[in-house]
This record gives C-alpha cells, sequence and structure tokens, in this order.
C-alpha cells in the first residue's frame, strides 16, 4: 500500500479536479479519517490490557496444571482397584 500524504494527494487532486474541490476532498479524507479512528480508538489494546492478559494466562496455566495433577490422583484412585481386581481375576482363572 503507498503511503500518501495530505499534501501529496492535494497537489495530485488540484491538477485533476481543481484547487478548491481538491481541497474539500482532502479535507473531507482527513475528517473521516480522524471520526475512524475516534470511533475505534477504544478497541484498541493498551499496556495495562497486555499486563492482565498475561497476569491471566499465567493464572489458567497454573489452574491447568492443578487440574492435571488432581485429574491423574483421581483417576488412580478409581481405576487402581479395577486393575487389582482384574489382576486376582486373571490369576484365580490360571491357577483353577
Amino acid at each position: 500500500m503507498i503511503a500518501v500524504s495530505s499534501i501529496q494527494l492535494y497537489d495530485l487532486l488540484r491538477i485533476k479536479i481543481g484547487e478548491t474541490e481538491a481541497k474539500t476532498l482532502t479535507e473531507y479524507i482527513e475528517v473521516k479519517v480522524k471520526d475512524s479512528f475516534e470511533q475505534e480508538k477504544n478497541n484498541l489494546a493498551s499496556k495495562e490490557d497486555v499486563y492482565v492478559l498475561k497476569k491471566d494466562i499465567a493464572q489458567l496455566r497454573i489452574e491447568i496444571a492443578n487440574s492435571k495433577s488432581e485429574l491423574l490422583k483421581w483417576m488412580i484412585v478409581m481405576f487402581a482397584p479395577f486393575y487389582v481386581g482384574m489382576i486376582v481375576l486373571l490369576v484365580k482363572q490360571f491357577m483353577w
């Protein structure tokens, strides 16, 4: 994309459409760009937003690590008796 300043735009338009029309058009474009920026600047992230986001991500990683260890603990607690019972059953089947 080519960056054109308002002066360059004015000069290019002045040749094609005339001085007053070029001035009016460049002013209109500047006002529209400024208004558009003012409307959308609330959607931009600030340094504080980035800091809060990094803090939240770090907290989320800690919670995931804790839930992973909790899940592993419950898997062992729930399935260990099942596996012990299966081993006993298999040993009993082969002993008879």
